[in-house]
Parts: structure tokens; sequence; C-alpha cells
């Protein structure tokens, strides 16, 4: 039984205890196609369930942080949220050390946000 089998029956338990909409964008967060999250659907740009969908699928089907990263964002509609939250959620399924150099050393407020977080941490 592979993680996205047992995750998956988890992941829709909770989805329906708060809202059964939200079940058919988990449900499309399993599809092997990232084209089927239809991430730049008029209408439905910057829908929140769109973005969990979009992370969901790169951590189920990624094998790098980078690559899944970049396939969520070249999807177009609300590029910036969807690489944001599919970028914490790869972060935790790759650890820190995955994140390509650049994109870290690039990040506007860096050291600010590093602060902030060491100063939760501890």
């Amino acid at each position: 039984m592979t993680n996205q089998e047992v995750l998956k029956p988890d992941i829709l338990s909770i989805a329906n205890e708060y809202d059964s909409r939200i079940i058919e964008y988990v449900e499309l967060a399993y599809q092997n196609n990232i084209d089927t999250l239809a991430l730049d659907e008029q209408g439905k740009i910057g829908y929140t369930l769109k973005t969990m969908s979009a992370a969901l699928w790169a951590y189920n089907y990624s094998s790098d942080f980078y690559s899944a990263l970049r396939a969520v964002i070249e999807q177009g509609g609300d590029a910036d949220t969807n690489g944001a939250v599919t970028g914490a959620l790869l972060g935790l399924k790759f650890g820190f050390n995955s994140i390509p150099t650049h994109l870290v050393e690039n990040l506007v407020g860096k050291d600010t946000l590093a602060d902030k977080a060491n100063a939760f941490l501890v």
C-alpha cells in the first residue's frame, strides 16, 4: 500500500467533516495529470480549494521539490498562491535542504523570516 492510498481516506474523511464540497478537490489531487486541476479555470482562480488541490497533487506525484513546484506554477491561474502553498507542503515532504539555493537566497525579507521562524522554534 502506497502513502497515497493510506492518506487519501484520511484526508477525505477530514474533508467530509468540514464541508462536502472539499471532496471534489481532494479527488482531483489524486489524478495523475495536473491538467485535471484546471488551475487557470475562469471564475475559479484564487479559489482556496483549487490551491489545496494543487498542493496535494504536488505532494502526491512529486519526486523532487523544484520540478513539482514548477509544474504547479506553470499551470497559471493564481500561480503565486498555488506556488506558496505547494512550496510549503513540498518543504515538509522533502525538507529545507531540497529547496534550490537560488530560491532561498533571493527571497525578499529572508533575514526577517528566518528570525521569526527561529523565534518560533525556540
